[in-house]
């Protein structure tokens, strides 16, 4: 009897238990499916949200601009149409080209100084004390300010353009270099010499890896602002480039180009900020810091 009754009861758990996996695979299904409509939504409104505020303004901008009725302001309809035609045109590019020389020029020039000297900086006091007061210079007196010498002493030439960019540029990446090494725990610095490691290593292993990200961070500034410095220099000193075709089109009464122009070199400025910006942010996540 206890043969058969053991036995029963043993063939009856298959049953059960395979109900109960059943029943988990189901639940498990059930929440993959709930997970995956959340992100596809989740990636909708990415999508769909940004668009709501251009959408508002393209049409504030054709109503406002139709009951004004000034020359000046030209609707949204046709700027979108000039902006068109200004991409296809290949004086514009030739001028994009043309800026966008001095500012390469001046922007890695302002990187290749900047970052070694702002975390030369946050690592050495005494070199702080030194060039620190020329740096409170640089971010307290405006940039345009420096336009006149800089044309004085180096000329009409493609030097002087590189050079407003580089200065523009410049403070505004010294600056999160010097607080990404500072932020760095002073205990980590004085284990990795406890362990022997050298000056050179320590820059290696520690000091650049711990302030990867804020040297990210003054390199996005850095190029903002230096966009900033090609168009004013181009606007001020020498008509050259987009500023000289700013200055064609508006002395032609061609609002709509002017506003197509601007447009474009903010388009190219979000572009290039956001690619250093998507740089920044994995290498956030990746060394788990904090950005600036």
């Amino acid at each position: 009897m206890i043969g058969p009754t053991a036995s029963s009861a043993s063939d009856s758990q298959p049953p059960a238990r395979t109900a109960v996996t059943g029943g988990v695979a189901a639940v498990r299904t059930r929440l993959q499916e709930v997970a995956e409509r959340r992100e596809r939504r989740t990636r909708l409104l990415g999508v769909v949200l940004p668009l709501v505020p251009l959408i508002v303004l393209a049409v504030g901008w054709e109503l406002y601009a139709n009951e004004l009725g000034s020359f000046v302001f030209p609707p949204f309809s046709l700027f979108l149409t000039s902006l068109v035609a200004l991409l296809g045109d290949g004086i514009f590019w030739d001028a994009m080209i043309l800026s966008n020389q001095a500012l390469v020029v001046g922007f890695l020039g302002a990187a290749a100084v900047g970052v070694p000297i702002g975390l030369a900086m946050g690592r050495l006091s005494g070199l702080k004390n030194v060039v620190d007061p020329f740096l409170n210079l640089m971010l307290v007196v405006p940039s345009a300010m420096y336009l006149p010498l800089v044309l004085i002493a180096l000329g009409v030439s493609f030097v002087s353009r590189a050079t407003v960019v580089f200065i523009f540029a410049l403070p505004f990446i010294v600056v999160p270099c010097i607080a990404g090494v500072r932020v760095i725990d002073r205990d980590l610095i004085s284990m990795s010499r406890t362990f022997g490691a050298g000056e050179l290593q320590l820059w290696k292993e520690v000091l650049v890896p711990g302030a990867l990200s804020a040297i990210l961070s003054g390199l996005r500034q850095g190029l903002a602002h230096a966009l900033t410095g090609m168009v004013v220099v181009e606007l001020t000193l020498m008509a050259v480039g987009v500023g000289q075709l700013l200055q064609f089109y508006g002395s032609q009464l061609r609002y709509e180009f002017v506003f197509a122009i601007a447009v474009a070199v903010i388009l190219e400025a979000v572009l290039a900020v956001g690619v250093i910006r998507i740089i920044e942010r994995r290498v956030s996540n990746a060394y788990g810091r904090v950005t600036i």
